[in-house]
């Protein structure tokens, strides 16, 4: 949560004592509120990240308004060119097992940056997948993943689930590039979920 009893600063960002920053720039009358994470992040004036928000490998514009629980930048784990997607596989020092795969690391950091413009709004537990660039104005909804992908970015499973908990007739939208929307019911999207119903 932010702080709204301190006043901002132009030449230092204001954040919380339980927030950890790594390797970050901050920009004028910065606030990074409670229980963030930030890393190799540049933060652009005036903007604000309210409290649990885990950012790495991002440059936000100015004027952004991050509300909680926004992720951007998620851990992509190597699935696709290592048998194993496991930490210990490329952290090994973590584990005593040797080096870090630090050309892992590295493609990680060059290949997947996350950009936002300037005056951009993140609502509620947003995802921002790895690769994605948002233009200035942008407005991403509650809870809504935003891929970098000519596929549809369809929710995955655990989220389908817990759709499917609480609302089970739902059609699901995911938006397109082109600014069009695939509908599906989400009873096709997840065939046999536990609901309410489930427990008799």
């Amino acid at each position: 949560m932010l702080d709204f009893t301190k006043e901002l600063c132009p030449d230092r960002p204001l954040i919380h004592p339980t927030s950890q920053t790594k390797n970050c720039r901050f920009g004028r009358y910065v606030e990074i509120g409670d229980h963030c994470v930030l890393e190799e992040t540049e933060v652009g004036d005036y903007t604000y990240c309210f409290g649990s928000n885990d950012i790495i490998y991002t440059a936000l514009g100015k004027f952004n308004s991050i509300a909680t629980g926004v992720r951007i930048n998620p851990v992509q784990h190597p699935a696709k060119i290592r048998a194993a997607a496991h930490h210990f596989t490329y952290r090994c020092s973590h584990y005593g097992l040797g080096p870090d795969d630090a050309a892992l690391i590295d493609w990680r950091r060059q290949n997947h940056r996350v950009v936002t413009g300037n005056d951009v709004w993140l609502g509620h537990n947003a995802v921002l997948m790895g690769g994605v660039t948002l233009g200035d104005g942008a407005v991403v909804g509650a809870g809504a993943v935003v891929g970098n992908s000519t596929e549809p970015c369809w929710p995955c499973g655990a989220c389908r689930q817990m759709l499917y908990e609480f609302a089970p007739g739902l059609t699901v939208l995911v938006a397109q590039r082109d600014h069009s929307f695939v509908k599906l019911p989400l009873s096709e999207l997840l065939t046999h979920g536990f609901g309410p119903k489930s427990l008799g």
